[in-house]
C-alpha cells in the first residue's frame, strides 16, 4: 500500500461515519468500482490492512 492508498481509506472511512473496521472495509469492498476511479486498484490490499 501507499500513502495515497492510506489517504482514501482515512477519508471514505470519515466520510462514511464509519463506527468500526468491519463498518470500513464493507463499504470500501461495496465502493471498489468508484474507487478504482480514484487510482485504487487492489481494494483486497486495503481490507488486509486493516485487520492485521
Amino acid at each position: 500500500m501507499n500513502t495515497w492508498t492510506d489517504r482514501v481509506s482515512m477519508i471514505f472511512m470519515q466520510l462514511s461515519k464509519s463506527e468500526s473496521i468491519l463498518d470500513v472495509a464493507t463499504g470500501i469492498l461495496s465502493a471498489t468500482v468508484n474507487l478504482n476511479h480514484l487510482g485504487i486498484k487492489k481494494t483486497s490490499q486495503i481490507i488486509h490492512h486493516l485487520f492485521k
